[in-house]
């Protein structure tokens, strides 16, 4: 894997030779010495064996539902969450992750997390096999380099979501590999994300419908842009009426249909298409009725008098349990409306509210405070200020914001003579900020 010069490759380097179309080699890949096989396997410590200066000789463990005993390497490193660790922390129970090299137990890992696991896709150009078949290591061209990687104890390989064997890994396919800290744990070959399935809709008169033994649409001949064409069904098709579930046999030759086409089969019908539509109604809140319990939204109601219209024309909407609510386009409750407000109402096919969108109205005045009035517990009710020639006097939102150079302060704070710039919604002033005091 170290770039080398020719004079590097000498009599007996075991050497991959990549080839162009002229058959003239572009790429010489040697490996001086093989390197034993280094795996990786988990399970739950069934017993070990010590020597008697306490060095472990044996580990025997709980593997994919089988006990398997492996010989222990004098210099076997033994870690517990990362930490050097002595082989009497070893115990029976504990489930352990154990590197082996040549079946030899090279490292013990307890209590640590298994590798991040991590993707590289590219081009075989070489895979070494053991006797039995099994993926030793793979080689593989991408990132415009050669590099090899060393398989599992188990390596899953699969093509087209089926399970292949090793042997089908020949050079010139395209792969993915997973690894596992850096051993290969699963091998896909050759396949492409699917494809999005094409999705169209079409309108038109039912001229013939099919249906199946067990009563299931099978396809439809419909009359659209002065032609008849038949559409198969799929195995499951949504059919809706005014936005309700409704059975095959109610789809009949004559009726209107809206279909919607997945691959060019029918996976949705809508009945009288245009009929169910969301309307909209706008108009100015009346009132607005919560629901009892702990639910506001159960069994509420909403009053409007429609755009254009005066009292003797209000009308009353029973508003959905998941009604959406904005005031001002931002998210609001249905509590949060107060009579007043313009409106417009999302009805569902059922005429119920299923979305409402709010606009309030949000004002500035500026000028100097000529009145401060306040109730028997000392909070402000009204201002009465002076803008231009004008006098205006604005009820107070009991949770009013008041500010002075930069800092909330408090609203018994202001006093007349004050020049003050407040903010209203709904005519009720809900901030001001004193830019001058009395005498400044």
């Amino acid at each position: 894997d170290e770039q080398a010069s020719l004079a590097a490759v000498t009599a007996g380097l075991h050497v991959a030779l990549y080839l162009n179309q002229d058959g003239k080699v572009i790429l010489i890949h040697g490996e001086s010495e093989t390197e034993p096989p280094v795996t990786e396997v988990t399970g739950m410590v069934l017993s070990t064996t010590l020597d008697e200066d306490g060095v472990m000789e044996r580990l025997t463990l709980w593997v994919d539902d089988e006990v398997r005993i492996y010989a222990v390497s004098p210099e076997v490193q033994i870690t517990v969450d990362g930490a050097e660790a002595p082989a009497s922390a070893v115990v029976p129970g504990l489930t352990v992750r154990v590197t082996l090299v040549d079946d030899e137990v090279v490292a013990i890992a307890i209590g640590e997390e298994p590798a991040e696991e991590t993707e590289v896709t590219g081009m075989v150009v070489e895979t070494v096999l053991s006797p039995d078949g099994e993926l030793v290591s793979i080689t593989l061209w991408h990132d415009d380099r050669a590099e090899t990687f060393t398989a599992a104890a188990a390596v899953e390989i699969t093509r087209d979501g089926e399970d292949v064997s090793a042997g089908e890994l020949v050079p010139g396919l395209t792969v993915t590999l997973t690894l596992s800290g850096d051993q290969v744990v699963r091998v896909v070959i050759g396949e492409e994300p699917p494809e999005e399935p094409e999705v169209t809709e079409v309108e038109g008169l039912v001229l013939v419908v099919l249906l199946d033994s067990e009563g299931n649409l099978a396809s439809l001949t419909l009359w659209s842009d002065d032609e008849a064409a038949t559409f198969p069904a799929a195995a499951e098709v949504d059919i809706t009426r005014d936005g309700q579930d409704v059975e095959p046999s109610e789809v009949l030759p004559g009726r209107t249909v809206r279909l919607t086409l997945t691959d060019g089969e029918i996976t949705a019908v809508v009945l009288n298409p245009g009929e169910a539509e969301v309307t909209t109604v706008e108009g100015t809140v009346t009132e607005v009725t919560l629901g009892t319990g702990t639910d506001p939204m159960l069994e509420a109601s909403i009053s409007i008098i429609p755009e254009g219209g005066d009292e003797p024309d209000e009308e009353t909407y029973a508003v959905a349990p998941d009604a959406a609510v904005t005031v001002n386009d931002e998210p609001a409750t249905l509590g949060d409306l107060r009579a007043g407000d313009e409106v417009v109402l999302e009805l569902d096919a059922e005429n119920r509210v299923a979305a409402i969108a709010a606009t309030i109205a949000v004002g500035e005045v500026s000028g100097t405070v000529l009145a401060v009035v306040t109730d028997t517990d000392g909070r402000l009710t009204t201002l009465t200020i002076r803008s231009g020639e004008e006098d205006v006097t604005l009820p107070v939102d009991p949770a009013v914001k008041v500010y002075y150079d930069g800092a909330e302060i408090d609203a018994g704070d202001i006093a007349t003579g004050d020049t003050v710039t407040v903010e209203t919604a709904r005519g009720v002033i809900t901030t001001v900020t004193i830019t001058a005091r009395a005498g400044e």
